[in-house]
């Protein structure tokens, strides 16, 4: 075979080896991020029944800033400054519908108990649960918001250690707010168990 010939079957090969191997990467990219997207899919899905379970507890923090519709910031017209502020003013309680964290922002669809208003706000930034403003709680709260600042400082193992004191908060609490507690440590373990802000309690949201 001449040498033009060997070279040319040479290249050949790989560019069909170039082509495969791209094609295969690709595959795989487009397998994660399609199994990455299912998996953030099925964990919002688990965040949106526990934060709905809390019922109309939620009100709109003073500096929220809150969509009409489900889109990146530039895409949509945000609500007016003013009519988010007369939401404030009014205490308006607010339930969650719906958690997306598609966009790498954890975003929670919301609305009142009449469905007149409604939107897209932060979860951590965007509500807070009043329930978490009770004199009752406010231990409990104080507990909880220890623990969490241990796990993202010194890890889980540190903060499991704490989870006691927060038992003892809720032993402590009024009969009537002991539902709360009890309900509030199974989320506080499901968020130190996975890690994913999605399952921050209820309770903390707009605490920490």
């Amino acid at each position: 075979m001449k040498k033009s010939s060997k070279l040319m079957v040479i290249s050949t090969a790989v560019s069909l080896f170039t082509l495969a191997t791209g094609t295969i990467a690709t595959a795989l990219v487009n397998a994660s991020t399609k199994n990455n997207q299912e998996n953030i899919t099925q964990i919002d899905q688990i965040a949106t029944k526990q934060l709905n379970r809390a019922g109309y507890v939620f009100r709109l923090s003073s500096n929220s800033l809150m969509n009409p519709m489900y889109k990146q910031a530039e895409q949509v017209e945000k609500y007016s400054e003013a009519y988010v502020e007369q939401l404030v003013v009014n205490k308006v309680l607010f339930k969650v519908i719906e958690v997306n964290s598609l966009n790498k922002h954890i975003m929670v669809h919301i609305i009142d108990q009449s469905g007149k208003y409604q939107g897209w706000v932060s979860l951590l930034t965007g509500i807070y649960n009043v329930k978490a403003l009770k004199r009752n709680l406010k231990p409990l709260v104080k507990a909880e918001f220890e623990v969490m600042r241990i796990k993202d400082s010194q890890g889980k193992k540190a903060a499991l250690k704490e989870l006691i004191k927060v038992e003892q908060e809720i032993k402590r609490l009024p009969k009537r707010n002991k539902e709360i507690g009890e309900n509030s440590l199974l989320e506080l373990q499901r968020w130190l168990n996975h890690g994913n802000y999605q399952f921050i309690p209820s309770l903390m949201i707009g605490q920490y």
